[in-house]
């Protein structure tokens, strides 16, 4: 997803509490219709320091008999008043749970939990709710063109909130804001019309846990919006057209912003100076087409730029599905069209019997990817012909056959012991070993164990995933099955139990324990990671190679945030995993401790990065293999010269830097070697560390090819979403699969889009050009859905060889991932085709995902550069 969305949303979002949302609740009333006993909340919110908080937000949830409160039910309540006085009416009688969050610029204040209020028809008088002191601080200053600028608003995006935190900036230009541990993204709020954008990213800041005072400065630096891009959108006959969005995006950073047509056709974008693509996104129920350019403008200090679009009218493709001669009304997938050119023009999810597509005159071929479990495959394409347009919309009626699946493979989940696995919520997973069929999934029986599958007679590839369950876990290596028409093939699933385990403790040099710190296991078999605990201790549960003791990786990645806190990264150890005790569970049996070495040696390594020609702010410069070395950034992109900078950290002995940059910009990227560059003597333990400049790394960028374009859709959670993009990635999302509130209507939207600025850590590095980010929100309230999905969605993953020979990976040693806590959690039970070079996978959580390898353990390791410096 593009960075700006969320602040965008986020700004609309904090003008609807204190403009659109009302200050009552709706009437409640009984399930028969008829209304309820009424009854209120009321009381008085105050600051830290006893005066009254005015403008905190009040929420609340019903709390049942024995229950807790629940983010899911709850609901806006009321935003406090002068004398910190709230109210809430309308609601009936019975127990709630309040959530109270600070008045913009408090930063002294916290949010209050933990509130438990009776609602009476008469609500009583109760004592002042005092809302905590705030135990993190971030500040920090806007500027605009060097200048501090007031009267902006911040806004901090945290683990355990559902509206930011905000602040305005003063006369000076500074904000500040209170908040909790965590970690937590912070970015000015740019509204309709503001005369000043924002170039980057989210600045991140991360605060340890508890009450710990801490504080963090960041500097937000906005650009002029001092040109326009403006222009109109007609149709055919040059009548304008209303309701059609129009999209900017910069070439040079990673701001973009958009507009709708109103009745005149006509748009206007303030901007900053540069290079921008414009491009339009039309509305394909009324029949104009998606295929239009994408103008690319430049555009200088208060010049105003005209572009202008002409719609195209097409035809509405109305479509249906045939088994046999028959009409099939509960087929699930996507509908595509490919054009004469073997481009991928339009898509559509099919719901029951019908499909719709928008086409412009040309010749195309049609067919459906059906989702998995559908119980069809198809029979092939369809060609069909769009005639020249008319002067009234075309409906031309098109039907795609389908075949039914006349072959079955059914079993159970089975223990080593040969006991039926039951009791736990899991999926099997059929990929066919050919393209014309469709992948297919069945729930297994809670129950039994039991599966069964519907599928076409040929080979397929079996896999389990389980879900919320801790114990056990399903092979790596997918299970092979061949079955042959109106055949019932039985096939039982071996699955591993964790019956080993690894433990140990992360200490420094002096033996104190280090908490806090990522600990990884990985082999062929299974791989997990987990976080220290106070001590430094962590403990894995690993299955093992029939009940004996079984080799895995250890390794770690450990904290550097300042050069005299600076733990250098473990390489990975061969540790062997045991059986437990006799009797005794998953209890540790031994304890293998890694030390962390603490940093003695520093230097500096400085570039700037190029895009044609010209120095770019803005771009991500992102470590992807550090070869045992830590990087800090100085910043997080780029600057307005195109300069970055990293604090190097390293251990005694280390005479050589070896390792990657990822640097990427708007659709350009670059990975870039570093080889045995030299660095300065390490000091002696507990010596400041030095800080040599290395010679500065120059950096062109390249453009990405075969990158799919960013889509947004709208859709019926109730019903599922699926796509096929231009690179051949599939996703499906099933019906019931994201997690709705109570209050919360039935539609979403999903954006994805390529995703260039792909981290590596200390476990894995990227091993594609590109990875997708997936994100889906609520359209009610603009709610971003983090939890897990319902229904695990199905994504299938294209590669190609250059890139991963490019990254020094082979489709064996490649994995599909998801960054999440920065970490890369492989995709479990994944499968590799290499027929049709793609890995398929289920994915209960959105999120970037890519292809990624192992890092090597070998520091010295030499992989397939883009470019490289000299020895």
């Amino acid at each position: 997803m593009r960075p700006h969305h969320r602040w965008q949303a986020g700004l609309g979002l904090a003008l609807l509490i204190m403009v659109a949302l009302p200050l009552t609740a709706p009437a409640a009333r009984s399930s028969a219709g008829g209304a309820l006993a009424q009854a209120g909340l009321s009381g008085v919110v105050n600051l830290p320091s006893g005066a009254p908080a005015v403008g905190a937000i009040v929420w609340y949830a019903p709390i049942p008999a024995g229950g807790v409160y629940d983010e899911r039910d709850e609901q806006f309540g009321a935003i406090t008043v002068s004398d910190g006085s709230f109210s809430i009416t309308g609601i009936v009688t019975g127990t709630y749970g309040l959530v109270v969050e600070p008045p913009e610029n408090t930063p002294q204040a916290g949010v209050l939990r933990g509130v438990t209020l009776q609602a009476l028809s008469a609500p009583p008088a109760t004592p002042p709710l005092t809302l905590p002191a705030a135990p993190k601080r971030i500040e920090g200053t806007v500027t605009l063109g060097g200048t501090p600028t007031s009267g902006v608003q911040v806004l901090a995006y945290g683990p355990s909130s559902i509206w930011p935190r905000s602040a305005t900036s003063g006369a000076d230009g500074r904000f500040a804001v209170g908040v909790e541990g965590g970690t937590w993204e912070v970015a000015p709020a740019v509204g309709p019309g503001s005369t000043y954008g924002y170039d980057g990213p989210p600045s991140t800041v991360r605060f340890a846990e508890g009450s710990t005072v801490e504080t963090a400065t960041v500097t937000l630096t906005l650009a002029s919006l001092s040109a326009t891009i403006t222009g109109s959108i007609t149709d055919a006959s040059g009548a304008p057209v209303e309701g059609i969005t129009v999209e900017v995006a910069s070439v040079e950073s990673s701001r973009f912003a958009s507009y709708t047509t109103y009745f005149d056709g006509l748009y206007s974008i303030p901007v900053s100076p540069g290079v921008w693509e414009v491009r339009v996104l039309p509305d394909l129920s009324r029949g104009y087409t998606p295929a239009l350019p994408v103008a690319t403008v430049e555009v200088a200090d208060s010049q105003t730029i005209t572009q202008s679009f002409t719609l195209l009218s097409g035809a509405v493709v109305d479509g249906s599905f045939l088994v046999d001669g028959d009409p099939a009304t509960d087929v699930q997938g996507t509908v595509y069209a490919w054009d004469s050119a073997g481009d991928l023009v339009a898509t559509s999810y099919a719901e029951g019997g019908s499909f719709s597509l928008v086409l412009t005159t040309g010749a195309y071929s049609l067919g459906v990817d059906l989702a998995p479990g559908s119980g069809y495959t198809t029979a092939g394409e369809v060609g069909l012909t769009i005639p020249p347009p008319t002067s009234t919309l075309q409906v031309i009626p098109v039907s795609l056959p389908l075949s039914a699946n006349s072959a079955a493979i059914a079993g159970f989940l089975r223990l080593g012991s040969g006991e039926a696995l039951s009791g736990v919520l899991a999926t099997v997973i059929a990929i066919p070993d050919s393209p014309d069929a469709a992948p297919q999934w069945a729930e297994v029986e809670d129950a039994t164990g039991a599966y069964s599958l519907s599928v076409t007679p040929g080979t397929w590839a079996l896999s389990v995933a389980i879900d919320g369950e801790e114990l056990y876990v399903a092979p790596v290596d997918p299970i092979i099955v061949t079955v042959g028409a109106d055949e019932t093939a039985t096939k039982d699933l071996p699955m591993l139990t964790r019956d080993g385990v690894i433990a140990g403790e992360v200490r420094d040099e002096q033996g104190n324990p280090l908490g806090g710190q990522i600990v990884w296991v990985s082999n062929d078999l299974f791989e997990d990671q987990t976080v220290t605990g106070a001590d430094g201790s962590f403990r894995f549960a690993v299955p093992l190679r029939n009940g004996a003791n079984t080799l895995y990786e250890l390794g770690g990645d450990f904290t550097c945030d300042t050069a005299e806190a600076c733990y250098l990264d473990s390489l990975p150890e061969g540790i062997m995993a045991g059986p437990p005790a006799s009797g005794s569970g998953l209890a540790e049996i031994e304890v293998r401790q890694i030390e962390a070495r603490r940093a003695t040696g520093g230097a500096t390594l400085v570039g700037e990065v190029n895009n044609d020609g010209r120095k770019t702010s803005g771009a991500s410069v992102l470590v992807i293999n550090q070869g045992g070395i830590a990087f800090r950034p100085t910043s997080d992109d780029t600057d307005g010269a195109g300069a970055f900078s990293f604090a190097l950290a390293y251990g005694a002995g280390q005479s050589r830097l070896s390792g990657e940059l990822s640097i990427s910009v708007g659709r350009k990227k670059v990975i870039y070697r570093i080889r045995r560059l030299s660095l300065p003597a390490s000091a002696s333990a507990g010596v400041a560390l030095a800080q040599s400049t290395l010679p500065t790394v120059t950096v062109d960028l390249a453009s990405v090819t075969g990158m799919p374009e960013p889509i947004v859709e709208t859709f019926k959670p109730s019903l599922g979403w699926s796509t096929v993009l231009s690179d051949g990635t599939r996703i499906q999302i099933p019906p019931g699969a994201v997690p709705l509130r109570a209050s919360e209507e039935d539609s979403a939207r999903v954006v994805v889009a390529p995703a260039l600025a792909l981290p590596g850590t200390a476990q894995y590095r990227e091993a594609a050009t590109y990875g997708l980010s997936i994100a889906i929100t609520v359209v009610s309230n603009n709610r971003p859905i983090t939890e897990r999905l319902a229904i695990p969605a199905r994504v299938v993953l294209p590669y190609r060889l250059d890139d991963l020979d490019q990254n020094g990976a082979t489709p064996s040693s490649a994995r599909p991932a998801v960054y999440s806590g920065d970490l890369w959690r492989v995709a479990d039970n994944y499968q590799l085709d290499q027929a049709t070079r793609t890995y398929s996978f289920q994915a209960t959580t959105m999120g970037t995902w890519a292809l990624v390898r192992p890092q090597s353990a070998c520091s010295g390791c030499t992989f397939l550069p883009m470019l490289e410096t000299a020895p």
